[in-house]
């Protein structure tokens, strides 16, 4: 649906909350890339914030901050597994505002410090008035961006989050927070996709 939708238009327009590096785990480099989107990639952790850089370069399309999403401005601590833990790709990608379930072993996790903006910051920063995906892969805290969203100003097309990390209460609570806001949900094995219905 999404891949359609941008195939007429194309101007689609992509806000992605936890990038990473731009490919590892990522449903939609393919899209972007092949589509030439345009859109903000939100990455926290330097490291990834430079390979996302990186990866993207030869794109004029895109803009990139090194920011995580919060209710409040600021510093605040990351939480993510520590360089010697890291065993698999996949485990620099497992890092999140919230302390990680399985990641209490204090000699498995460490935190980074990272500046937090608002999404009202964020997208007033970029004169953002229109959204056609929303994506938002961060580790369990997806939820809670999602209540912190301003759906009066802006209604993303499509919204595709990460459910995986999610407290089944808050699966189904995140499920019906987008049910009351206009949206068709659509359950996938890893993540929930919603649809704006007309």
């Amino acid at each position: 649906m999404i891949e359609r939708y941008s195939q007429e238009n194309h101007d689609f327009f992509v806000l992605q909350i936890g990038a990473c590096d731009g490919i590892m785990a990522d449903p939609i480099h393919k899209w972007i890339k092949k589509y030439k989107w345009h859109g903000i990639l939100v990455e926290p952790q330097i490291k990834e914030f430079e390979r996302l850089k990186t990866n993207y370069r030869d794109s004029d399309t895109l803009s990139f901050e090194n920011v995580a999403i919060a209710d409040t401005g600021g510093p605040r601590p990351l939480y993510k597994v520590r360089e010697e833990h890291i065993e698999a790709d996949w485990q620099r990608g497992v890092a999140s505002l919230l302390a990680k379930p399985g990641l209490e072993t204090q000699d498995m996790v460490t935190t980074e410090m990272v500046q937090c903006v608002t999404f009202d910051t964020l997208l007033t920063r970029h004169r953002v008035k229109r959204i056609d995906l929303l994506q938002i892969d961060v580790e369990g805290y997806d939820y809670e961006l999602l209540k912190l969203f301003d759906f009066e100003k802006i209604r993303p097309q499509f919204i595709r989050y990460e459910h995986g990390h999610l407290k089944l209460s808050d699966r189904s609570s995140c499920k019906e927070h987008l049910r009351h806001r206009g949206y068709m949900i659509l359950e996938m094995e890893y993540d929930t996709g919603a649809v704006l219905e007309a």
